[in-house]
């Protein structure tokens, strides 16, 4: 990789992701969009749900960024999630770039079974001071620690963008009959870092554009086809939206594809998916321990989530756990799982995470209403669970 003039107005790294703050450049024949946080955080864990958008030359993209790294004053801290949507969009990129001990990059390649583009897929982001990792749908991919992970260490925005290199190399030949073309993102959770593990600090749900946590980019950068301008960030039916037109046809007013694993109201119980049971009964003796965590909770209501961590030597095909409140708690709303029955309730894995390899762990996620002034924590039962 080359590293160009790093200046206060632009600059590509050829093939990674970068922004720019001040440009003043000819308008460009095509649009698309960048979202981000107006506060940074110092280290923690960013889970999204994202649907990525397929086409050669596009990139859907999540990444924490160190504000005025592309200035010369400051040394350059980046953290990438990015999704090609080239070759049917089932490939990703995992990337550092820091600048604190010479120009450094780390991009790694990943493929994916399933295509990004098809459906929506859980994206995870850890970061500590001893490491970084990535994961999908439950599965570390990547995990680095020391060395360059080390120079990652200044507070960071959050930044979904999308958009379209002229790299073509790196991602293929840009075909504007394709657009419009959209990008979609559920949800994000983060967790802040409490020094020994991570504790969820805010959700948004995209219920509308919230813009005391979020701006809209205004800018472009070399090597890219797109300017980014708030007309082609949008939110619509619970998701935000990012998409790519061409000049003068900004905007979006198409129907947005539904998650297959919304949150499920449990009063009404609705399948998002079915359970794959495994073909045997599982030994509890095997080793898997099943917890159950408050990850937060205010006056009347909480969050807590469920972790199954395999300390067996073999993987766990097909999972199900159960639990019940004393204090007249209630759920009433669970993501990543299936769920049934109200006190007890049950949770069953959907098809992406029905298996938990050997050392592995699996967690799902759900919010409700509290029985009591502090959150109950119930013991957590299952054929799975030790």
């Amino acid at each position: 990789m080359n590293k160009l003039m790093k200046t206060g107005l632009t600059c590509l790294v050829s093939g990674l992701l970068s922004i720019t703050s001040l440009p003043t450049f000819a308008a460009k024949d095509y649009s698309s969009a960048e979202i981000y946080t107006t506060d940074t955080w110092l280290y923690g864990k960013y889970v999204f749900r994202m649907q990525a958008a397929e086409g050669s030359g596009i990139l859907s993209n999540f990444f924490l960024w160190k504000p005025e790294s592309e200035t010369s004053a400051v040394e350059w801290e980046e953290v990438d999630f990015e999704v090609f949507g080239k070759n049917g969009a089932n490939s990703w990129q995992s990337n550092l770039i820091t600048e604190g001990d010479g120009w450094q990059t780390s991009e790694q390649v990943h493929t994916n079974t399933a295509s990004f583009a098809d459906a929506y897929h859980t994206f995870s982001l850890e970061w500590t001071p001893t490491y970084i990792s990535w994961s999908v749908d439950g599965v570390e991919v990547r995990r680095t620690s020391g060395g360059q992970a080390d120079l990652i260490k200044s507070a960071a925005s959050l930044r979904f963008n999308f958009w379209a290199s002229t790299s073509t190399g790196w991602v293929g030949d840009f075909d504007d009959s394709i657009l419009p073309v959209h990008m979609y993102v559920n949800w994000l959770e983060y967790y802040s870092w409490n020094g020994e593990g991570f504790d969820l600090s805010w959700r948004d749900d995209f219920d509308d554009f919230d813009s005391n946590r979020w701006s809209e980019a205004a800018w472009t950068f070399d090597g890219n086809y797109v300017d980014f301008v708030p007309e082609n960030s949008n939110v619509s039916n619970g998701y935000l939206v990012l998409s790519i037109t061409k000049k003068d046809q900004e905007g979006f007013s198409g129907t947005v594809p539904i998650d297959s694993e919304e949150p499920i109201d449990t009063e009404e119980p609705i399948d998002t998916g079915e359970p794959i049971d495994a073909e045997e009964p599982v030994d509890p003796s095997t080793g898997v321990s099943c917890t159950y965590t408050v990850t937060n909770q205010w006056n009347t209501g909480f969050i807590a989530e469920i972790v199954m961590t395999n300390n067996s030597d073999d993987p766990i095909n097909g999972w199900s756990v159960n639990w019940q409140y004393n204090d007249g708690s209630t759920v009433t709303q669970l993501w990543n799982a299936v769920t049934s029955g109200t006190n007890p309730y049950t949770a069953s894995n959907l098809s992406w995470n029905s298996t938990i390899a050997a050392g592995q762990s699996i967690s799902f996620g759900f919010g409700g209403d509290k029985g009591s002034s502090e959150a109950e924590v119930p013991t957590v039962t299952g054929d799975i669970c030790n």
